[in-house]
């Protein structure tokens, strides 16, 4: 099979479509970071929120074991 020699203009066209594919492919590429970097951001987020929750949710009920404690032991000294 014989080598034809490209001319020139044909060169320079590959290369700009080439060119043109590969900014396309980055341009993709930095989409997704971007909605991968804002889904992270938005689970960080919610863990936060929820990780909150708990321990408000930890607090209260410790303050309720420490009512039912003292109501108890106010209970055993009433007897």
């Amino acid at each position: 099979m014989d080598k034809v020699p490209m001319d020139q203009e044909k060169l320079l066209t590959i290369l700009n479509e080439l060119n043109a594919k590969m900014t396309e492919m980055i341009q993709i590429h930095e989409l997704r970071y971007s909605l991968l970097s804002t889904r992270i951001q938005e689970l960080e987020t919610v863990n936060t929120s929820q990780r909150a929750q708990l321990f408000e949710r930890v607090q209260d009920l410790e303050q309720f074991q420490r009512e039912c404690e003292t109501a108890q032991e106010y209970e055993r000294d009433r007897s």
